[in-house]
């Protein structure tokens, strides 16, 4: 069992699992929320209070919080109705941060949820080309703005569009905006039920070990919602295939 963590075909099977616990809310789905978050590997070592104590333009830039152990970076995309993880990545490169991950956690979810038409995210992802990649999609984008933020397209014609709502109909804006929660209770679930850190010491293992937490989450999330909803967990096997990423 401990030399699966170590195995790249393994991290391959949990990606695909993760596709197959979404097959049954395939055109289900009116949107997702984007979000990053890091798992711990050393005993103390609390995310929270890192970001706490990080200054502003590193978190408006998605850096991670430094810390005196190496963090799991971790960015999930959330379907805002049944709330399953249909996008994720995890990494160590303390290099590459958050934002970094948006095209694959993006493009993930946009082939399993064609019909989605909504994606949510904080101030991080309010840039240019995400808005764009957002509306090649055909989804709409709710990002909430930066404050040095204009209304010049500078090449990406879809980017006035997204944000002309909150100048025109505010209320409805940000209602939408604001069911990105959605996101953050998922992050302060999936703390709760493994508060533990990250135990291995390899860095594709503990890769694994942080994209095991999010196909189990899933998992119990189906089984959640086939005794309230009468949803069937069973996947038919007839979704799309998952893409060999790295």
């Amino acid at each position: 069992m401990a030399r699966a963590y170590h195995d790249p075909e393994v991290l391959l099977a949990l990606k695909a699992l993760l596709w197959l616990t979404n097959e049954p809310v395939i055109g289900q789905e009116r949107g997702f929320a984007i979000d990053g978050s890091g798992f711990p590997t050393g005993v103390g070592h609390h995310y929270a209070t890192s970001r706490g104590r990080q200054r502003a333009e590193g978190r408006e830039a998605g850096a991670f919080p430094e810390a005196g152990y190496p963090w799991v970076r971790n960015v999930a995309n959330v379907g805002l109705d049944y709330e399953l993880v249909a996008g994720w990545k995890s990494w160590v490169n303390p290099r590459w941060g958050e934002l970094s991950a948006f095209e694959e956690v993006f493009r993930t979810t946009a082939a399993l949820h064609p019909m989605a038409k909504l994606q949510l995210g904080d101030g991080l992802y309010s840039v240019r080309w995400v808005v764009g990649q957002v509306a090649e999609a055909g989804k709409t984008a709710r990002f909430l703005p930066r404050r040095d933020v204009t209304l010049q397209c500078r090449g990406e014609p879809a980017w006035p569009k997204a944000i002309w709502g909150l100048v025109k109909e505010p209320q409805e804006w940000l209602r939408e905006y604001h069911e990105r929660s959605r996101v953050e209770s998922f992050w302060a679930a999936l703390k709760a039920r493994s508060p533990g850190t990250i135990r291995k010491r390899a860095v594709h293992a503990r890769t694994v070990e942080a994209t095991l937490r999010a196909v189990v989450y899933n998992l119990r999330r189906l089984s959640y919602w086939e005794w309230v909803a009468g949803l069937d967990p069973v996947p038919d096997g007839n979704g799309p295939l998952p893409e060999e990423t790295s």
